[in-house]
């Protein structure tokens, strides 16, 4: 079996992606995108067996740039229950401290050219098939508050 990346390309995988790979193609056969989120339709019908490997094999990677400092200001910053405008305050407000690492102010940089397209693009009232910005801040209200959970 050839893997290929998503620019088409064939790659070299370890065993524990090949197996995915065959039991995605198997069960997914209409699926072009394997979603890989713990508690995917997909990632729960893995078996225990093999869903631990994967997640680790591809997320563990990610979790070495997620830094202690970017951990604690995203929890921080995103466990917070505002409103729209709240949110829009929040952005403007973004404090850059210079303490804060390089990665740090580029997270902070990053929230602040793209979080407000987001919301935007989710509060375009009739224009918009969601019409309402409340699922948006909803969801934003849970991102990062485990306890939370989305309507």
């Amino acid at each position: 079996m050839c893997v290929k990346d998503i620019l088409e390309d064939s790659i070299e995988v370890s065993p524990v992606i090949k197996e995915v790979t065959e039991f995605f193609l198997s069960k997914c056969p209409k699926a072009s995108i394997m979603d890989l989120r713990p508690k995917s339709k997909f990632s729960l019908l893995l078996d225990l067996g093999l869903q631990k490997p994967i997640l680790h094999e591809v997320f563990d990677e990610i979790d070495n740039y997620i830094t202690d400092d970017i951990h604690e200001y995203l929890t921080s910053f995103f466990n917070k229950d505002f409103t729209a405008q709240g949110w829009d305050n929040a952005i403007n407000n973004i404090d850059f401290n210079k303490c804060d690492s390089e990665h740090l102010k580029n997270i902070k940089k990053l929230i602040q050219e793209t979080l407000p397209k987001f919301l935007k693009a989710f509060s375009l009232e009739d224009l918009n098939s969601l019409r309402d910005i409340a699922p948006v801040t909803d969801l934003l209200n849970c991102c990062y508050n485990p306890g939370k959970t989305a309507s």
